[in-house]
């Protein structure tokens, strides 16, 4: 099997990948068996470069969900992983209370700066769009509660100063 000409093209397909990209091992199956590679051959393949170094599936999720969960909750992390092959109870995703609120006031500050928390329609849009990244509504609802209580503190302090 490793000397067959099947095997080690898809070999070489993967390794042309993960030069450009780290990828689970999940990924590397469905990418090999998308091209028209047999499952056994995808298998072998994979099951060699974990063997070797190449796909490392923990050290893949770590840097993934480090990455995404400061635009997304713990509900559409998982979405996003099952659609990639990769299925993970939502207790594995689930951040602490105060990094799922510090990533909705990030959001707040950033994306959503320009939108009058205050007038009941944009606010239901934000809840929204906040709710369709993955945020429950409870942490939605508190990090608004923060952010209006931080912008009313500074306004008053810049009414204040002139």
């Amino acid at each position: 099997m490793v000397d067959s000409e099947e095997y080690k093209k898809a070999k070489q397909s993967l390794l042309l990948r993960l030069s450009k990209q780290a990828i689970h091992s999940a990924q590397a199956k469905k990418i090999l068996l998308g091209k028209g590679f047999s499952s056994s051959v995808a298998e072998a393949v994979v099951l060699h470069l974990q063997e070797k170094g190449f796909i490392q599936d923990e050290n893949w999720l770590q840097a993934y969900i480090c990455a995404k969960k400061k635009k997304y909750g713990a509900q559409r992390l998982q979405q996003n992983l099952r659609q990639k092959g990769i299925t993970l109870p939502l207790s594995s995703l689930a951040l602490s209370k105060e990094d799922e609120h510090e990533a909705l006031i990030r959001l707040l500050c950033s994306r959503y700066r320009q939108k009058n928390l205050l007038n009941p329609k944009e606010r239901s849009s934000v809840f929204a769009s906040l709710a369709r990244r993955g945020f429950t509504g409870a942490s939605i609802q508190h990090a608004f509660k923060i952010f209006l209580e931080k912008q009313t503190s500074r306004a008053n302090l810049d009414a204040q100063e002139t």
